[in-house]
């Protein structure tokens, strides 16, 4: 597996994996641009994924409904 990650200027970074880029970015207040998530935001959409996809396959070994399975982090205050 490779990944790649190209600062692109001010507070922005291009991920590449394969054939796919996504951009990670600041929000204004934070002096970024807000283009794309920030690297925590990532991080959480990594894992969550990752959590999701294996809950799915579980969910799918054993004939079980998998239909709206959804998983995520609760909001800050």
């Amino acid at each position: 597996m490779e990944v790649t990650v190209e600062h692109l200027g001010a507070l922005q970074f291009e991920i590449k994996a394969r054939q796919h880029a996504i951009v990670s970015d600041q929000p204004p207040e934070n002096g970024g641009h807000d283009e794309g998530m920030t690297p925590p935001e990532l991080l959480l959409a990594s894992l969550g994924s990752c959590a999701g996809f294996y809950a799915a396959q579980y969910l799918r070994k054993f004939k079980l409904a998998s239909e709206g399975t959804a998983c995520g982090s609760p909001p800050r205050n």
